[in-house]
């Protein structure tokens, strides 16, 4: 099989990441209506876009091992980037945030090639260490999706609390309040008296959000960055292993193999 057709080979599965990737970024834009109980599909989308991110963290770590010059893997990084886009929607803020992935991208390819070349045995390592680069620009994809989406249902309708979850908290809190009162003793007025609280504590609780509603967007955005990068943080070595056992796979099936290099090394000695 020719060289070109290889690497088109390998180019697949970077783009098929970068596509599913992008359809997560779209569904996260609107991942604030999930940010109250029950949590199941808030969980769900966030577990998709973790399996993405490792789907590209195995596709990228082919194509920057892979592919030489630095310019073909960058190459495939924008190939890849454009099917994220076509997926994710089209608009100015997606197209910057994309090419923030192609940066990450091949500043991530240029480290690895770089440490490789540096290194007597191939190794996987540098894929892992440098992978971190693209790591964080991919949660900025997807947290800056769902802040794009909250911030704008804010500025139309408002930040408002889910009817449900409101209407239990103002009602187990109305009713501490009446029962530590002589009217818990009267039926008829203590019913009377939890509806008057529950009104009351409602509309403070509405105008307080109004007041601070604007930053809960931004607020809520950092917060998942942080979480998601932690996790992902404990979680790097599970797409590195993957990558360890893919390699010696490529070189089973005929499309990489491994080739040894003379180097010239200059040192500092004593004549």
């Amino acid at each position: 099989m020719a060289r070109w057709m290889k690497m088109v080979l390998l180019t697949v599965p970077l783009v098929a990441g970068s596509a599913a990737f992008g359809i997560v970024c779209r569904r996260m834009g609107s991942a604030y209506r999930l940010l109250w109980p029950p949590f199941q599909p808030l969980l769900h989308l966030l577990l998709w876009l973790g399996l993405s991110i490792w789907l590209l963290a195995v596709a990228g770590g082919l194509v920057a091992v892979l592919f030489r010059p630095l310019s073909v893997a960058v190459l495939a990084f924008g190939l890849s980037a454009v099917a994220m886009l076509a997926a994710w929607g089209w608009s100015w803020i997606h197209l910057a945030l994309t090419l923030l992935y192609v940066a990450a991208g091949f500043l991530f390819t240029a480290l690895t090639q770089r440490d490789l070349q540096q290194r007597i045995r191939f190794s996987v390592r540098p894929a892992a260490e440098n992978w971190r680069v693209v790591t964080v620009a991919l949660l900025l994809l997807a947290v800056g999706s769902l802040y794009l989406g909250f911030a704008d249902e804010v500025r139309r309708e408002g930040f408002s609390l889910p009817e449900r979850p409101l209407e239990d908290l103002a009602t187990g809190f109305a009713e501490e309040v009446v029962d530590a009162t002589p009217l818990s003793r009267l039926g008829a007025i203590r019913a009377e008296g939890v509806n008057q609280v529950k009104r009351v504590l409602k509309d403070t609780l509405e105008r307080q959000l109004r007041r601070v509603e604007r930053y809960i967007p931004p607020l809520t955005a950092a917060v998942l960055f942080v979480f998601l990068l932690v996790v992902l943080s404990f979680l790097w070595w599970v797409p590195m292993l993957v990558l360890a056992l893919v390699f010696p796979a490529l070189v089973t099936l005929g499309l990489a193999k491994q080739a040894l290099e003379t180097i010239e090394v200059r040192r500092l000695v004593i004549e």
